[in-house]
């Protein structure tokens, strides 16, 4: 059976029923309007939601349209540079605006790249998108790029800037540069005038100038006869001169006796008698001997010397032969062959040598016997240069007596046991100990070559004028330490026009113009000057006078003086003074540095003073290292453009030449006895405190460097000449800032 549903049934008029349909289609008709107006409005929401994006869209593309427009500007010669506006207009609706902030806005002192903060520049970007219904409304989007120069091209250098580059010391007046020990430059060297050299101590000695030849020690007395046989026997043909004069010799039976007919570069004076071999130092072996007898030594009368060690003559009866040639008597007072311990009379053991006496050079005969040093002075018998003498000094045990070429030409009583002492040296050519300048020069020369430290004055090579340059000098430099010297002409040119003082500056075309920093105060202590990469990133610093730098100062930069005649005075301790940072150039091996002082006049350290300084110096007129305490101290690393030089001797080491002498003789007695201070400066320093490694140095930086300097009405960086303008590395770019 079918299921029963109730049926619903309305009573009541009829009009009632067809109220109630209005009321129900009504109510349909508003719910579906509803309905539409809610698809419509979602709609309408849809597409301003499509229209916004659009704008923002189009605004996010204009920013990066402006940066990178701004970015094509900034390698054009057009760019305006930094604190400047780019605007550009897309379309009727969009557009941009980019501002160029020099500098990185991203980063603080803190940053490891703050150095590089003046060679960035930030680009901020702002772009538009407006309604084109409605104009005033618009989208606006913001974006940053921070961009570095690439530095490839420097400015170009001033007019012969170039020219002091290759030296770690260029001086170019054509005074004279005065250098005392201790003190080193290491690189090459160029001295345009000429050169006075450690005139201050040590002592030079009693040097001979000219040849030796035939040297002979005896126990024995030598009568007038005997030393006219030797003297004509070399009167004969050349060809006998060199047989009939060694038959003689050696027929008399001498304890020592010294041919000297060594070949060229010989070291060893070779004694024929075996005994008393010698050494020599600087004495050039193979030189002109007596006529016929082929060979000779040369000395050079500066601190050339033939050592034979300790050698004794005892007894009442000696005779020593010699033959010499005078180059010249500009000093009179040489030695042929000496045994002593000073200079003086009272310290010979004996000696024959050359004097002057009444104005005439004469033959000179010491002698010590019974502890008292007698001398004698030919009475005749000048002596002239370049004549060969055949010279002869005779002790009998009753007098002493001078023969010159076979003529007696002095005589004196003398009586006595002749003096010895087995450490005592005898030397041809000078009196022992020798030029203790020379022997302290050698040492350094032979320590630098066994490995103990370079400690040489120079390293070299040298550019001086030798002609005006005295010829000691040359002989320190050459024979003893052995640094190479080039001849050139003396000349008074600066190389570049003095530098003036720079008030401001770029670093490239565009950049912010910085401003020098004037230094307030006439003297200073305890302060520091340091670049500031927002308002002086090269450190320029000036200076309107004079100024003096006491303890604890620190500049770092270029310290300038305001005007000429502006002198910089080093007093103090921990004084430090170096250039500021510079990148490099593109793919270059060596860094940038500007001056770390440009001296309009005299740049001077005071004694006891204590400086570090850094890159490149140039003084106008004069570096000087004032006389003062060996503690003085002057760490240059870098290189030195001065007009003049002078380094003043140390209070230490100006002593008396007996004191030097004595110190001279104390280390041969000790190298005597196997002292294991082999070298002459280590035995001073030891014994003395007088420092072997100098406290003044100069010497070229470690790694390599362009040092530049340039004419500061352009920026520091320009393009390269492959570019057509500055070119820029994108270091970061930023979106909706």
């Amino acid at each position: 059976m079918s299921p029963r549903f109730p049926i619903c049934r309305f009573s009541g008029p009829a009009r009632d029923r067809r109220g109630l349909a209005v009321v129900i289609v009504l109510g349909v008709i508003s719910l579906a309007l509803a309905v539409s107006y809610a698809m419509m409005r979602s709609q309408t929401t849809t597409m301003l939601l499509q229209h916004n994006a659009a704008r923002r869209s189009a605004a996010r593309q204009a920013a990066h349209a402006g940066l990178s427009a701004a970015l094509q500007m900034m390698h054009t010669t057009s760019w305006a540079g930094v604190g400047t506006t780019l605007e550009g207009q897309l379309s009727n609706t969009d557009s941009y605006q980019v501002q160029f902030v020099a500098g990185d806005t991203t980063i603080t002192k803190t940053h490891p790249d703050w150095q590089e903060y003046p060679y960035r520049v930030t680009l901020f970007s702002t772009g538009y998108s407006a309604d084109p219904a409605h104009p005033s409304a618009r989208a606006v989007h913001r974006a940053m790029a921070v961009v570095q120069l690439v530095r490839r091209q420097l400015s170009p250098a001033v007019a012969g800037w170039g020219d002091v580059q290759n030296h770690t010391i260029f001086q170019w007046q054509s005074a004279k540069t005065y250098l005392e020990i201790p003190f080193r430059a290491e690189g090459p060297v160029h001295l345009q005038g000429p050169l006075q050299f450690f005139d201050d101590y040590p002592y030079p000695g009693r040097p001979f100038d000219g040849g030796i030849d035939e040297v002979a020690l005896y126990s024995r007395v030598f009568s007038a006869g005997e030393l006219q046989a030797i003297y004509d026997a070399a009167l004969l043909p050349s060809d006998e001169v060199q047989d009939n004069m060694a038959n003689i010799y050696a027929s008399y039976g001498p304890i020592a006796w010294w041919r000297l007919n060594e070949a060229a570069e010989a070291t060893t004076a070779v004694d024929q008698m075996k005994r008393h071999q010698g050494t020599y130092q600087g004495a050039v072996a193979g030189s002109d001997g007596v006529p016929g007898d082929y060979r000779g030594a040369a000395f050079d009368g500066l601190n050339d010397y033939v050592d034979l060690g300790q050698i004794d003559l005892s007894g009442s009866s000696m005779t020593i032969l010699a033959w010499f040639r005078a180059d010249d008597f500009d000093y009179a007072d040489g030695r042929i062959i000496s045994k002593a311990t000073s200079p003086a009379v009272a310290d010979h053991f004996w000696m024959l040598g050359t004097t002057e006496s009444s104005g005439q050079i004469r033959l000179q005969f010491l002698l010590k016997t019974g502890g008292t040093t007698t001398e004698l002075i030919a009475s005749s018998g000048e002596l002239q240069p370049g004549e060969w003498v055949f010279a002869a000094a005779v002790y009998d045990g009753s007098s002493m007596k001078l023969y010159q070429n076979g003529g007696l030409v002095g005589e004196t009583s003398k009586l006595g046991t002749i003096t010895t002492d087995p450490l005592v040296p005898v030397y041809l050519g000078d009196n022992p100990p020798g030029s203790t300048r020379a022997r302290y020069f050698r040492d350094l020369s032979a320590m630098q070559q066994a490995g103990t430290g370079d400690y040489r004055t120079f390293e070299g090579p040298v550019d001086l004028p030798r002609s005006p340059t005295d010829a000691a000098v040359l002989s320190l430099l050459e024979d003893d330490q052995k640094i190479g010297i080039n001849d050139i002409p003396v000349h008074n040119t600066p190389p570049f026009d003095p530098p003036d003082m720079v008030p401001t500056y770029q670093l490239y075309a565009g950049g912010p113009v910085y401003s020098a920093t004037e230094i307030p105060a006439s003297s200073l202590a305890g302060v520091s000057f340091t670049p500031d990469m927002q308002t002086n990133p090269l450190g320029f610093f000036y200076s309107n006078g004079e100024l003096l730098l006491y303890d604890d100062v620190t500049i770092q930069g270029t310290l300038m003086g305001a005007g000429g005649n502006v002198d910089l005075r080093i007093a103090g301790t921990k004084v430090h003074i170096s250039p500021a940072y510079i990148p490099p150039l593109l793919n270059a091996s060596s860094a940038v540095e500007l001056p770390s002082a440009l001296v309009s006049d005299d740049l001077r350290l005071e004694s006891g003073a204590e400086a570090v300084l850094r890159g490149m110096v140039t003084v106008w007129d004069e570096f000087e290292i004032k006389m003062g305490s060996q503690t003085t101290a002057c760490d240059f690393e870098g290189r030195l453009a001065t007009g003049a030089l002078r380094v003043r001797s140390r209070y230490e080491w100006q002593q008396t030449e007996t004191w030097w002498l004595s110190r001279a003789n104390d280390f041969l007695a000790a190298v005597a006895n196997n002292s294991p201070l082999a070298y002459f400066p280590q035995f001073v320093e030891a014994q003395q405190g007088l420092l072997v490694e100098p406290r003044l140095q100069i010497k070229p930086a470690t790694q390599p460097v362009t040092y530049h300097w340039q004419d500061w009405s352009n920026p520091l960086f320009v393009p390269h000449p492959k570019d057509k303008a500055l070119r820029w590395d994108l270091v970061q770019w930023v979106d909706d800032l």
